[in-house]
């Protein structure tokens, strides 16, 4: 028999209780880390920045053709010889780089959210769970998850590309205002994928139902939803900024600064990410009436 997944979501009047959502959502985020005392739970965001500094490497040690032609390719009318030359190969990095995220956030970061989000369930509800038994989870729904990724990463995109297209006839302050919109709404998508993941996991969701799970669980504590993915987004800010004038820094003061950056921005992310991850196992946990079994 197939379980029917309750959401608890309290009062109606409580669902826009935003200092309620903000103080849910810090007493998540402790919960979150409280529990990295298992350090099991803590291993695939390692594996994630090992990853991204994996990547980093590989760029860096690989700007002399063939390989600079990989690169060139993450960035239209880019020749490999453009890479070759010092501090250009440093100029062009962020860009090429940030593409590149694109795609491993998409194919392979999701297999690491989703053994993150099979051991934080393992740790919150104190179940057996091998290390690798999570990895075999992920694996095993792979194709759901990449399909959820692959839908919220078009939406947002789409967000942007309308949105840099209509700020291309405006002026500076209105189009400042359209791109802090645009932001708004990709962390509203965000909002509304949370859920998705533990739902696959933990509840055997098919890909239509767990987004209607999330959609629903979200509905129900909007408040804690946006603070879940706001935070760790403000996170991101300082080093988002500074990569997004990477070139004029490169030039100006220190090509090794973006490398730098790119490094921390990394650490960041991979805290960021966690916390949006455990955020959102421990509310679907707790929005639960029935037991998973």
């Amino acid at each position: 028999m197939s379980k029917r997944l309750i959401i608890d979501g309290g009062a109606p009047g409580k669902r826009f209780d935003y200092a309620g959502g903000f103080k849910e959502t810090i007493n998540t985020f402790h919960t979150s880390v409280s529990i990295l005392k298992d350090f099991r739970i803590a291993v695939p965001s390692f594996f994630f920045l090992i990853l991204h500094l994996g990547i980093l490497i590989s760029y860096l040690s690989s700007l002399d053709p063939p390989s600079s032609s990989f690169w060139a390719l993450f960035i239209g009318g880019l020749s490999s010889s453009d890479l070759g030359h010092f501090p250009d190969h440093i100029v062009l990095m962020q860009p090429i780089l940030d593409r590149v995220d694109i795609f491993v956030e998409i194919f392979i970061n999701i297999i690491f959210q989703g053994a993150t989000t099979v051991l934080i369930y393992s740790g919150i509800t104190g179940r057996s769970l091998s290390f690798a038994g999570a990895f075999r989870a992920a694996f095993g729904k792979y194709l759901q998850l990449f399909l959820i990724s692959l839908f919220a990463s078009l939406f947002i995109f789409l967000v942007f590309f309308l949105a840099g297209n209509f700020r291309a006839s405006l002026s500076p302050i209105a189009g400042n205002t359209v791109y802090a919109v645009s932001m708004a709404v990709a962390l509203a998508i965000q909002g509304l994928f949370l859920y998705t993941t533990p739902a696959i996991l933990l509840y055997d969701s098919n890909l239509f139902r767990s987004f209607r799970v999330s959609i629903s669980i979200a509905w129900n504590c909007p408040a804690t939803t946006f603070f879940i993915v706001f935070i760790p987004f403000i996170l991101t800010v300082p080093t988002t900024f500074i990569s997004i004038k990477s070139a004029l820094i490169a030039t100006r003061l220190s090509p090794d600064f973006i490398i730098h950056n790119y490094i921390v921005s990394s650490v960041i992310e991979m805290i960021s990410i966690y916390l949006i991850t455990a955020g959102g196992t421990v509310i679907f946990l707790q929005r639960m009436k029935n037991r998973l079994n």
